[in-house]
């Protein structure tokens, strides 16, 4: 995903999994439980968010990446820098709106292999 991101000079971010724990913390209020593999629903023991498990891991590490996890939080500098973007930082809205789905990735990449009225097509190999 980070040479996705180069392409689109997007901004990659590692969040501190042993730090948030993303299956383990509320993505409401930030309470963290230890829970089994075996327990699949997210309950919060304090605010009581339910929600699926992976659901509420994936909301834990977008609010971690947007600042809004109680007790959390992260900012542009921590971003990898040895990407492309040391040429512009975007912010994270850009970003988000930037990236779009992997669908719209991969439509882009093949707009971009798409041969234009100047290029020269190779004659495929009969054998």
């Amino acid at each position: 995903m980070k040479y996705k991101l180069q392409d689109i000079q997007g901004v990659f971010l590692e969040a501190p999994t042993k730090k948030i724990k993303p299956s383990q913390t509320c993505p409401k209020c930030g309470y963290q439980e230890k829970k089994t593999l075996l327990q699949r629903v997210h309950v919060c023991a304090s605010c009581g968010y339910t929600q699926q498990r992976d659901i509420a891991a994936a909301e834990v590490m977008l609010a971690w990446s947007q600042n809004k996890l109680p007790g959390f939080g992260t900012n542009l500098v921590d971003a990898d820098g040895s990407s492309s973007t040391k040429k512009r930082r975007r912010s994270l809205s850009e970003v988000e709106v930037a990236t779009g789905s992997f669908r719209q990735l991969s439509q882009m990449k093949r707009q971009k292999s798409q041969p234009t009225a100047g290029d020269v097509e190779t004659p495929a190999s009969t054998k």
